[in-house]
Parts: C-alpha cells; structure tokens; sequence
C-alpha cells in the first residue's frame, strides 16, 4: 500500500518498473495507519460493500470449519442454510469465493452483483465450447 496524492491505494511490487527513490526518509501517515489498523477486510477500500450470501446446508461443515470471508455476521441459522452479511471492498473480491463455492453458496442481495456473477458464468459457459490452439 502507498499514498498517491493524499490517497491509500494498493500496488503491486512485481509490477513497478523504473522505480527512483527521491527522498530515503519516510514517515508514515498517522492517519493511513489508523484506517489499516480497523479495516477487517482482505482489501483495503474507503468505500466498503455489504452483501447477503446464502450457504447452503450442504456446505455447513466447510464453512464452519474454514475462515471464508474475513469480516462477516450471520444472520439467520437454520435448516435452509446460514444467511450472512458480509463485508468486502471489491466485487471480484466477493464473485471469486461464491464462484469456487458454487452451487453451495447464493449471493441474495444486492441483486446487481448476482447478476453480473451469472453473466461471467454465462460467458464462461459460451465461450467454454470454443476451441483453442496453443
């Protein structure tokens, strides 16, 4: 993480190229530490989302066992499955669990992003059927 004009953003050290070092004194922002310091999100965003996912009963025993999403609270547990609230800072962040736990786990709300789930996996399943030289 960096500051780039007075803004927190992610960067990824393999992908800086050309890098020059200015000044070697560095004193981090106590404002930046702080945010880091509360955010209980895989990602940090200054924007967080909020989604509603179903797990499905048969997939209880795994999500009980494993740490799936790092900031969540459930809201209903019964035979239907475990409805949960859950925290995250970017979609792909949220898509890319529900589509490795698929049928398992159902995004309820907000509508939107089971939307956009399902056109990658139609696009996913169309292009699938396409043959590919390597």
């Amino acid at each position: 993480m960096a500051d780039e004009k007075a803004k927190l953003k992610h960067f990824t050290l393999s992908k800086i190229k050309n890098c020059e070092i200015i000044d070697k004194t560095f004193t981090p922002s106590n404002i930046f530490l702080k945010c880091i310091e509360e955010n209980n999100l895989q990602w940090l965003n200054a924007s967080a989302k909020t989604a509603r996912i179903l797990v499905l009963p048969e997939a209880r025993e795994y999500f009980e066992r494993k740490k799936i999403f790092s900031s969540f609270k459930v809201l209903k547990d019964d035979k239907n499955g475990i409805l949960l609230e859950v925290n995250f800072a970017f979609d792909d962040e949220l898509l890319n669990v529900v589509k490795a736990w698929i049928p398992y786990m159902k995004i309820i709300e907000p509508k939107e992003l089971d939307v956009k789930l399902k056109d990658i996996l139609k696009d996913y399943i169309k292009d699938s059927g396409k043959c590919y030289t390597y």
